[in-house]
C-alpha cells in the first residue's frame, strides 16, 4: 500500500510513502504550479499525472491538509484555491482520501511541540522518521524545504491511522 501526504498550498508538496517504518518516501514532488497574469496556480493536470503514475492500480491512502492557517486573506484565498484544484483532482478520480486538519497531524506527529515552534521541529521528527532524506525541492536548494517535509509526516499520520 501507498500512503501519500499532500501539504496544501503553493509552496506544499506531495510525498508518498510505504506502510513500513523507517523507509525512505518513494517518491516527492513540490507542489507543480504555473504562472497566471499575478501569482501563480496549482497545477491540477500535473498533480492528476503524478498521483496515476503512482498509484496505478494499487491500494493507497491520500491524506490532503485542509486550508486552515493563513497570514492574510490573500493567502487564505490562495491556500482554498490550491485546495479545491486538489481535491477535485481526487474526488473526479475516487481515488481513497481523506481530509485532515493541520492541528490534528501536528499533534499526533509531533506531541508537546511548543507553540511556534512547528516549523523546527518537523524538520526534526521528519529526519528521525526517515533518515538520511534529503528534503531539498532542488539539487541547488541550499536548506530543507518545509513542504515536502510536512507531506511526509501527513503521509506518517496517515501511516499511523491505518494502525489503529
Amino acid at each position: 500500500m501507498v500512503i501519500i501526504g499532500i501539504d496544501n498550498g503553493l509552496s506544499g508538496a506531495l510525498v508518498a510513502i510505504s506502510t513500513i517504518t523507517g523507509l525512505a518516501p518513494i517518491c516527492m514532488l513540490p507542489m507543480p504550479t504555473y504562472k497566471k497574469q499575478k501569482g501563480r496556480r496549482v497545477c491540477a493536470k500535473s498533480v492528476d499525472e503524478w498521483l496515476s503514475n503512482l498509484i496505478g492500480n494499487q491500494e493507497h491512502l491520500i491524506l490532503l491538509e485542509s486550508p486552515i492557517f493563513a497570514k492574510s486573506s490573500a493567502a487564505l484565498s490562495s491556500m482554498h484555491d490550491s485546495f479545491g484544484s486538489t481535491r477535485a483532482v481526487l474526488e473526479v478520480r475516487r481515488w481513497n482520501h481523506k481530509i485532515v486538519d493541520p492541528r490534528a497531524w501536528q499533534k499526533e506527529v509531533m506531541p508537546n511541540c511548543p507553540s511556534g515552534q512547528t516549523k523546527p521541529m518537523a524538520i526534526v521528527t521528519a529526519n528521525k522518521l526517515f533518515h538520511g532524506t534529503d528534503w531539498r525541492a532542488t539539487k541547488r536548494c541550499t536548506t530543507p524545504d518545509s513542504g515536502l517535509i510536512d507531506a511526509a509526516l501527513i503521509a506518517h499520520y496517515g501511516r499511523l491511522l491505518l494502525t489503529r
